[in-house]
């Protein structure tokens, strides 16, 4: 479990339970503490530091993971400073007697003076990294291939001048073929999910149909995640919705919530939502073949003002035990909080 806070400028984390154990979270499950993977105060200091130089973290908010390979990237948006940060993450898998780890390398700079800050950020399996510029009603990308060989190249994919369905734009999720966003603004109008292709088509055809509409309930909504054929996303106040990716019906899925914020699905059975105003992340079954109620959500941990979950999974032992199988589930959550953003 990574959090984001930026009240005291940290990222920290902790292991969850391996599948198993994360089925039976329906319990009174409590993670215990967490441990510091970036501190916000380990930043360059003196004369000689220049713009390169790690500048610490003041509020972050937008975080997405991109895994490749042995690759795992943490993308961190500052939304004070209005930058975009990347840090390759190390996982150690646990010995005898001790939990996995996680380590941050050093902070590198991907993008400077993003209007408002890059609120909401996501990645597909390409590690093409997308994300919402709220202030400026945009949708923007910058591929992988920029990302790693540089130079980085931002490209604007998707504009309220262009489109009816970009209002302030929210969450933001990719599943390599199309965007799902959520709109903050006059929802009910625009779209409050809006579905469309990561790389815009320019026939006439393609452009009459996308972007697409899949629901209009709401005139602000914020966290958006995906469950196979699924989109979730979470209202201002209290309720978390779902709709299928191709449209249709919209499922109130629960009511239980305060401020829920960001959501996320761990791969197996299990969403996991972060609500701001109850200073806590909660678990709910979510992998259903049908849109459905959901009576009971169980808090997995208190976090201050949490927004953004997000789930990594990675062998947990180092050595496994006989009777054990090859590799079992390390869940992180990566939680991103900002007082600023979530107005």
């Amino acid at each position: 479990m990574i959090v984001s806070s930026p009240t005291e400028g940290k990222i920290l984390y902790k292991a969850l339970p391996g599948a198993e154990a994360r089925s039976k979270l329906d319990e009174t499950y409590q993670v215990g503490g967490m441990y510091t993977l970036i501190s916000g105060d380990t930043k360059c200091r003196g004369t000689s530091c220049d713009e390169n130089s790690d500048q610490g973290l003041k509020s972050p908010q937008g975080i997405a993971l991109w895994h490749g390979g042995s690759s795992r990237r943490l993308y961190v948006s500052d939304c004070e400073v209005k930058n975009i940060y990347r840090y390759e993450l190390t996982v150690i898998p646990a010995n005898e007697g001790s939990t996995p780890l996680i380590h941050a390398g050093s902070q590198g700079t991907v993008l400077r003076n993003v209007p408002g800050g890059a609120r909401w950020l996501t990645t597909d399996g390409i590690g093409n990294l997308f994300f919402t510029v709220e202030e400026s009603n945009q949708i923007q990308m910058i591929s992988a291939e920029s990302l790693n060989r540089g130079p980085v190249v931002v490209k604007v994919l998707y504009t309220a001048e262009g489109s009816a369905a970009v209002s302030g734009p929210g969450g933001i999720v990719a599943d390599n073929f199309y965007l799902y966003w959520s709109n903050k603004h006059d929802g009910q109008a625009a779209g409050t999910i809006v579905k469309a292709y990561e790389r815009p088509k320019s026939s006439a055809l393609f452009m009459a149909k996308f972007p697409k509409v899949l629901a209009q309930n709401l005139d602000r909504a914020y966290g958006v995640c995906m469950v196979k054929d699924t989109i979730y996303y979470t209202h201002q106040d209290s309720t978390l919705y779902a709709v299928k990716k191709g449209g249709g019906a919209i499922a109130e899925v629960s009511g239980e919530f305060q401020e829920p914020r960001g959501c996320s699905w761990d791969g197996d059975g299990g969403l996991y939502v972060a609500d701001r105003k109850a200073n806590a992340i909660y678990r709910l079954p979510a992998n259903f073949k049908d849109l459905r109620v959901v009576k009971h959500i169980t808090k997995v941990v208190d976090v201050t003002a949490p927004c953004q979950v997000l789930i990594l999974t990675a062998p947990q032992h180092a050595i496994e035990p006989k009777s054990r199988a090859s590799a079992i589930s390390l869940a992180s959550v990566l939680l991103c909080m900002s007082l600023k953003s979530l107005f």
